[in-house]
């Protein structure tokens, strides 16, 4: 071996040596009892804060699904307050619609007629499934939105056919948006109407 070797391996010899009179001197046999009952307390606390920390995340759980299920709440219900919303001036649409086909003011009728549709499109927009009766009362509003505009230039004569089929139009508006969105909803989808 060579000399530095040598020299490195007892210096190494020397250390350990010291280090264990050292600790032999220092941890007695009091001392090394205290140390392990310190680092047994220490694993124990260790066992206490992990069993705190998981409680605290199921706490934390069942808050966080409190939270979805109180933000789902309020969603659905902004759904449906948006949906009266829209059912309210739908009615308020048609009637003014009626009053503009019993005066004979036909801009204003096709001009209300167009509101109505749009209304009656955010309907199917908010629905979850959009029925074809809402899908139908969307065209063929527009349709009469057309017809009130052909009127009013003279093309069209607001005949007997005509008064009969905006009859027809106003009772299955009516009956659409009270038998699905109205405050009825209810009776008459179950036919408790009287």
């Amino acid at each position: 071996m060579s000399e530095d070797a040598t020299n490195i391996d007892t210096a190494i010899s020397h250390t350990a040596q010291d280090v264990s009179l050292w600790t032999n001197s220092f941890l007695n046999e009091f001392w090394q009892d205290m140390f392990s009952a310190a680092g047994l307390l220490g694993t124990a606390a260790t066992l206490v804060a992990l069993v705190v920390a998981i409680k605290q995340l199921r706490k934390s759980k069942s808050a966080f699904e409190a939270a979805a299920e109180a933000a789902k709440s309020e969603s659905d219900l902004a759904k449906q307050n948006y949906a009266d919303y829209v059912v309210s001036n739908a009615k308020m649409y048609l009637r003014e619609l009626e009053l503009h086909v019993a005066g004979a003011k036909w801009a204003r009728a096709s001009s209300r007629a167009n509101d109505l549709a749009d209304m009656f499109a955010q309907i199917t927009v908010g629905a979850d499934d959009p029925a074809k009766d809402e899908l139908r009362l969307v065209t063929s509003t527009r349709g009469w939105v057309q017809t009130f505009s052909l009127i009013e230039s003279g093309e069209l004569d607001w005949d007997d056919g005509l008064r009969k089929k905006w009859a027809s139009q106003v009772r299955s508006c009516y009956s659409t948006v009270d038998g699905k969105f109205g405050p009825f909803k209810s009776e008459v989808a179950n036919g408790d109407t009287e």
